[in-house]
């Protein structure tokens, strides 16, 4: 609903009996529900006004160029990445498609986990082709909203199912050579990217 709605930070959300009308709930499961959502810091709540959208902890200055590391890098906070495995496997669909490869062909996979002072904010999955080459470019840097899966929940700390941004980059030899690929998923509660203070989200 927050998503789909646009609904912007600092938005009131409608009334305890409209929402459980809406979802088609009980009140107790709905209190739940934005229990869940507060202490997730989605939601906050003020005592005899209501239940708001909670702000955005990190805002990232992004341009269309950027990719999540690079808005990172030129950003004023501090980010780590987490290595959590390297192995050889055989990569998801998308993947396949990219790098144009044959239907079982492994490649080198990292899973990493990227915090910005310390609270986990993205889980980045990296396949890569060809070790460190010389001359390459980033292309087709997408984003797309999405749902967390039971495993990207678990290593970001977030309820299954929530809210996150999935970012594509590829770097490149060329249009038809793909070296290496990135696929981030975001916590889209956690962080807000932004170009000329609008936002993009």
């Amino acid at each position: 609903m927050i998503y789909d709605q646009k609904l912007e930070e600092g938005s009131k959300l409608p009334s305890e009996r409209e929402l459980a009308e809406l979802f088609k709930v009980n009140r107790k499961t709905l209190r739940n529900a934005i229990s869940a959502l507060c202490n997730e810091g989605i939601l906050y709540t003020v005592q005899g006004k209501g239940t708001f959208i909670a702000p955005p902890k990190y805002r990232i200055r992004i341009d269309h160029s950027d990719c999540l590391r690079d808005a990172l890098a030129n950003s004023k906070y501090h980010y780590t990445i987490n290595n959590i495995y390297e192995k050889m496997m055989i990569p998801k669909d998308y993947a396949i498609l990219a790098f144009k490869l044959d239907e079982n062909e492994a490649l080198l996979t990292q899973l990493n986990i990227i915090y910005i002072e310390k609270e986990p904010i993205a889980y980045e999955t990296v396949y890569i082709k060809e070790e460190n080459p010389q001359n390459t470019y980033k292309k087709r840097i997408k984003f797309s909203l999405s749902k967390s899966t039971e495993e990207e929940s678990l290593f970001l700390g977030i309820s299954k199912k929530s809210d996150v941004i999935v970012e594509r980059t590829y770097e490149c030899l060329s249009d038809d050579h793909i070296v290496k690929s990135f696929s981030t998923v975001i916590v889209a509660n956690r962080i807000t990217f932004y170009k000329n203070h609008h936002q993009l989200r």
